[in-house]
């Protein structure tokens, strides 16, 4: 079964109403699906690009149902524009290939974070995320590296 990636933006005010609400949703609609695991790099933080400070993370979650997926988060301290924020989830094997990703997502309204699920990976494995984000400069994007997430096994 292929699921389609998770999508969250979220603007400052409403943040951590947006972070509880996609836990607990989380929770609530795979409660019955047996999590082997979910993990978090540290996070990263950079800037100012443009006048804003970002923090980003690379997570994994794995279930014995649905496979590995990765994910990728980027935050800021107040709401950024339109267009300043970008993130990709992407999964590795614990060799180094990747597998697969989200794709790359921008923030299409003034959002203080954007919070990436990829799609299921259902081959039995080692997995790890490492996800890359995007700072809006006056000369384009500037890319950064989440750190990568520690191993997971499905």
């Amino acid at each position: 079964m292929n699921l389609m990636g998770i999508r969250v933006l979220a603007d400052r005010r409403n943040l951590k109403l947006a972070l509880c609400t996609f836990i607990v949703g989380m929770f609530v609609a795979l409660s019955a699906i047996a999590f082997a695991g979910i993990a978090s790099s540290p996070y990263k933080n950079y800037g100012p690009y443009s006048g804003y400070y970002y923090k980003n993370q690379a997570s994994i979650t794995t279930s014995d149902s649905f496979g590995a997926s990765a994910g990728t988060s980027v935050e800021c301290s107040t709401n950024v524009p339109t267009g300043y924020m970008g993130a990709i989830a992407r999964l590795y094997t614990s060799s180094g290939v990747q597998v697969n990703n989200s794709g790359w997502t921008y923030n299409d309204s003034p959002v203080a974070a954007i919070i990436l699920g990829g799609p299921w990976y259902k081959t039995r494995g080692t997995y790890y995320s490492f996800g890359i984000t995007a700072a809006y400069t006056s000369n384009g994007y500037v890319n950064v590296n989440t750190y990568a997430s520690p191993y997971q096994t499905y």
